[in-house]
């Protein structure tokens, strides 16, 4: 589905889902004024990102997506699975 890359580090994070979408957020969000972190780091606009697997958001109002209505006694499941690697 994703894969996010650290290019000091060369960290890499691959997203595998079940999903058909992917919400991105980019944490623009954060120019009210800083957000204290770990440690104390203050993280201002674009300071991080959240990948959020799920249905398209407007699959209820179009006819070839996946339906996102959860019926009364059906079980909704997927997976999401998040794996890290180092490019050495």
């Amino acid at each position: 589905m994703a894969t996010l890359t650290g290019s000091s580090s060369g960290l890499s994070m691959h997203l595998e889902t079940t999903e058909p979408g992917l919400q991105v957020y980019s944490g623009a969000s954060f120019d009210e004024g800083p957000r204290i972190g770990l440690g104390g780091q203050p993280y201002g606009p674009y300071s991080g990102v959240a990948l959020e697997p799920q249905v398209w958001p407007d699959s209820i109002n179009q006819q070839g997506f996946p339906s996102a209505v959860l019926r009364k006694g059906q079980t909704y499941r997927h997976v999401s699975r998040y794996v890290f690697q180092r490019e050495d």
